[in-house]
């Protein structure tokens, strides 16, 4: 008889188990509706991790709902990556188990507006200018993007901005590049990155991401200059000249492109095209110093060379011959100086320059005169 009492105990307490498990199930939905999210934590923990209720798509679908409301309600909100990873978990676990219920539709739709919510809470506090907060922001609103099967560009975006002015050159290097890579602001985000490498010392990462952004933006205007100004940088003028002739073809009536290949061609000792170059700079703009500084240089220079070349000729007629041609250089290196100066009074490289063809061409009273000015100018 008492054996027999035994196996009913048994019998009874299996069938207790069996059942108090789709209880806290029930039990679980009953405290959520009356909002005591506590309770109905606890009670959704215990059904999800028994194997009969576990397997059930309801029991995550819940326990998605009441972990969400929980944290929102009982911790002021969402507000790290792992709560959130957490959350959406249990909602990927519910949609992998749902055969009859059609929850994916209903729970898309619900986290489609959190995805707003979180994207206007990042700007919000991107514009209060905190960046990190911003950044954590941002990363939670793609997290819940990919969630839903999506890519949200404008969050990708703004993660990169966030991490840049937080600091995270490396995180925003990251975004930029995946901006990049999905056809959102492309030669803009390119520009960014390029930037960024530079800016952190990686030159050779810089030169690649130039070299790929070109490649396929080969008509950004931007990215053509940066590809220009790095060549120039590293002193490679033949490799200047046709980016900047391409540059020149969009946008014609630019003086600093027109003066840039200017120096190029000057350079690489194309003397006529260094002054078609500048000539044509200074006829955009008639007061660009620059450009009426190079062309007097241009000139002096090219004096100067002749010079030395005559003094070491012993033959008279040669000499006299080219003391023409030289003359006529210098007074044409005086012509262009002297209009520089005229722009910019004040500069003593000009002054110098000016002092000196004065001098060669015996005219006294300027000489003294530029040579009091730069006395003036450096407190003499």
């Amino acid at each position: 008889m008492t054996r027999i009492v035994s196996l009913l105990s048994l019998v009874l307490f299996t069938a207790f188990n069996g059942y108090a498990q789709p209880a806290a199930l029930v039990n679980a939905k009953t405290y959520f509706d009356d909002k005591d999210f506590e309770k109905a934590k606890a009670s959704i923990d215990m059904a999800s991790s028994n194997e009969q209720t576990s397997s059930k798509e309801k029991t995550w679908k819940m326990k998605g709902d009441i972990y969400l409301a929980y944290y929102t309600e009982m911790e002021g909100g969402i507000k790290t990556q792992e709560k959130l990873d957490e959350i959406l978990s249990y909602y990927k676990k519910a949609i992998e188990l749902d055969k009859k219920y059609g929850y994916e539709k209903e729970i898309d739709k619900n986290w489609s507006l959190s995805q707003n919510m979180y994207l206007n809470e990042g700007v919000s506090l991107f514009n209060q200018k905190k960046y990190d907060e911003a950044y954590k922001v941002f990363l939670m609103t793609i997290s819940i993007a990919e969630f839903r099967g999506e890519t949200d560009t404008l969050a990708m975006y703004n993660a990169g901005l966030a991490a840049e002015r937080g600091g995270k050159i490396s995180n925003a290097i990251k975004w930029y590049d995946r901006c990049e890579s999905v056809g959102y602001k492309g030669p803009g985000c390119c520009a960014f990155s390029i930037y960024l490498h530079r800016s952190i010392g990686e030159e050779e990462e810089m030169k690649k991401r130039l070299a790929e952004c070109r490649t396929k933006y080969p008509n950004d205007q931007n990215l053509l200059t940066t590809e220009i100004n790095q060549h120039l940088k590293e002193g490679k003028l033949a490799q200047v000249v046709p980016l900047l002739e391409l540059s020149i073809s969009y946008d014609p009536n630019n003086k600093h492109l027109h003066y840039a290949l200017g120096t190029a061609h000057d350079g690489l000792k194309n003397f006529e095209k260094a002054e078609s170059s500048y000539g044509k700079a200074v006829s955009i703009d008639p007061n660009f110093f620059d450009a009426w500084y190079n062309l007097g240089a241009l000139y002096f220079n090219t004096g100067v060379d002749l010079n030395n070349a005559l003094t070491e000729n012993s033959d008279p007629d040669v000499y006299l011959a080219k003391k023409k041609e030289l003359d006529e250089v210098f007074k044409n290196a005086l012509s262009y100086l002297e209009k520089a100066h005229s722009i910019k009074p004040n500069d003593l490289n000009t002054l110098e320059s000016l002092k000196q063809l004065y001098a060669r061409m015996d005219n006294g009273t300027k000489y003294a005169e530029v040579d009091e000015k730069i006395k003036s100018i450096k407190g003499n």
